[in-house]
């Protein structure tokens, strides 16, 4: 949600930005100081800056969430599908690989081909 918000700001001071330095050439050009086919330098590496900060920011923003989904606790139930017993055990959803996982204390858990796996306490 944070990173909807962040690119809707960022796109509207981008919009403020681009119509104000539009408005400041025009004048420009009415007053004769500034030739209409000339590049302006100065515009384009503002315009690579601000799309480094925004790469930058964009990946900070993406790591982080990551990082926060794969420290989760989540509740893993081993089910025996032959016998119906279950045990639940508590992990870190980024300790989850395949079928096995890595308990919060700390102990490797490998399931039988004959076992499934249910996670809860995922939003």
């Amino acid at each position: 949600m944070i990173t909807k918000i962040i690119f809707t700001l960022l796109i509207i001071v981008a919009a403020f930005w681009v119509v104000k330095r539009r408005s400041a050439d025009a004048t420009a050009r009415q007053q004769g100081k500034q030739d209409p086919n000339a590049l302006n330098v100065s515009d384009l590496r503002m315009g690579a800056y601000l799309f480094i900060a925004l790469m930058v920011l964009t990946s900070g923003v993406m790591l982080y969430h990551h990082w926060q989904d794969n420290n989760r606790e989540v509740t893993v139930t081993v089910i025996n599908t032959q016998t119906g017993q279950s045990v639940s055990y508590r992990a870190y959803y980024g300790d989850i690989e395949g079928r096995s996982f890595r308990t919060l204390d700390g102990r490797l858990v490998t399931v039988a081909g004959t076992e499934r796996i249910e996670l809860g306490g995922i939003e």
